[in-house]
């Protein structure tokens, strides 16, 4: 297979100059880029294709369908190598404050402290509005983490990214069956090599919220066997004492072992513990430029009431 030469700041892909590089994994890597044009700075990810062209555009093609503004947006995509090495350059928008991970990390050096519940919830909410607008159109993310939530605006804004390995289903009944994802994050269902559905994007959603928490992961350890172990059984340190009961069990029903016991996006954003704080983070955006460009508003037909017994009530 033929190599190239290592790429670096200044040199060109199609129309845009390459400024750095943001990062590599298992399924490309990343530079932040310029356009030649308008000087306006995007994020594009670079994936060496083994196959035909068509064959490994999973990614594109979600994106392409998404316009939501919790989710980082798609420009567009291009081929570039050659006969023996394709590459697929696939542009997107830029997030400036870097991914939630790096935020957690920086906050927990920085400030020697926890984030404040109000700015937890209010981050919970974004997550949890671009999950529901996904659930709807049918796709599941399969690796929902802080690595692939970016920060934007100030770091005001989250918005959810990297669908490399995420799987449209054809029917909202459907199950998937492959075991991927990233091995802290995975429910119980996936460790047990089980057929999962959206239920096992909302125990991810879990482990989000209580790494905002705590700013350490809820499920940890370097063997892959008792790591699972904690995953199967649920079992994860409690939340530090400061933190409302009504975020301690929010924490409880995302993290229920059983995925028919855990409630779906629609049902977290339509209890009536959240209503309000989701009206004023939507009035918040509606001011945003960017913001007539996306989906954003819940169709209420989508959003199906929640009994108390399925999310905490509200404490006093």
């Amino acid at each position: 297979m033929a190599s190239f030469p290592s790429p670096k700041p200044g040199d060109m892909i199609g129309r845009f100059k390459r400024i750095r590089h943001l990062g590599s994994g298992t399924f490309g890597t990343a530079w932040l880029v310029s356009s030649s044009k308008s000087g306006n700075p995007y994020v594009i990810k670079e994936m060496v294709i083994a196959n035909e062209k068509g064959k490994t555009k999973n990614e594109v093609d979600i994106l392409k369908r998404c316009f939501h503004f919790n989710i980082i947006r798609y420009k567009e995509f291009f081929y570039g190598g050659n006969e023996d090495e394709v590459i697929l350059y696939m542009v997107m928008e830029y997030a400036d404050g870097g991914d939630l991970h790096q935020y957690i990390n920086k906050w927990r050096e920085e400030n020697k402290t926890y984030m404040s519940e109000s700015k937890i919830l209010n981050w919970f909410i974004q997550i949890a509005l671009a999950l529901n607008y996904l659930h709807r159109e049918m796709i599941l993310h399969r690796d929902l983490k802080t690595h692939n939530i970016f920060v934007t605006a100030g770091n005001k804004i989250l918005k959810l990214g990297d669908f490399g390995i995420s799987r449209t289903l054809s029917h909202e009944n459907e199950f998937a069956t492959t075991g991927i994802g990233t091995p802290q994050y995975l429910s119980p269902e996936m460790c047990q090599s089980q057929p999962y559905n959206y239920k096992s994007d909302i125990w991810s959603l879990g482990c989000v919220l209580y790494e905002m928490c705590v700013l350490e992961p809820a499920f940890s350890g370097n063997e892959l066997a008792p790591l699972v172990q904690k995953i199967v059984k649920g079992e994860y340190k409690t939340l530090p004492s400061h933190f409302s009961d009504h975020i301690k069990d929010l924490v409880k029903v995302l993290l229920r072992p059983i995925p028919e016991k855990r409630p779906s996006a629609s049902q977290i954003l339509s209890s009536p513990i959240f209503i309000d704080e989701v009206k004023s983070y939507m009035n918040h955006v509606a001011t945003f430029p960017s913001f007539k460009k996306c989906i954003i508003s819940e169709r209420k037909d989508s959003c199906g009431s929640i009994s108390s017994t399925e999310l905490p009530s509200q404490s006093n």
